[in-house]
């Protein structure tokens, strides 16, 4: 699973290959550090997972973002990533969104 550390060490990730098509990137498990919230540190880690996803060869990526996390959905409409679907999610007692988007 590789951990990308981005925006000078500011925020993390994670990238891996969709298994069974390695083409599609799943961006996972990204945050910004705690005390760094708020500085676009978070905007400048998902521009740099961008770019390394498509260096690593990935030609489309999709990930999840939760309905409360507001900044998250700036990022994704900053970005031109598209949302593909929405659920409910009973584990976690809030909606989540599902993005897309061709690198």
């Amino acid at each position: 699973m590789p951990h990308v550390d981005s925006a000078n060490g500011k925020a993390r990730g994670w990238i891996d290959p969709l298994p069974g098509n390695g083409d599609v990137a799943v961006f996972h498990g990204a945050y910004v550090l705690y005390g760094e919230k708020g500085k676009g540190f978070g905007t400048q880690a998902h521009a740099e997972r961008l770019e390394r996803a498509k260096e690593w060869g990935h030609e489309y990526a999709v990930c999840t973002v939760v309905e409360h996390n507001k900044a998250q959905l700036r990022i994704m409409e900053k970005f031109g990533w598209t949302k593909l679907s929405e659920f409910f999610s009973e584990k976690e007692g809030h909606k989540v969104f599902i993005f897309g988007k061709v690198l």
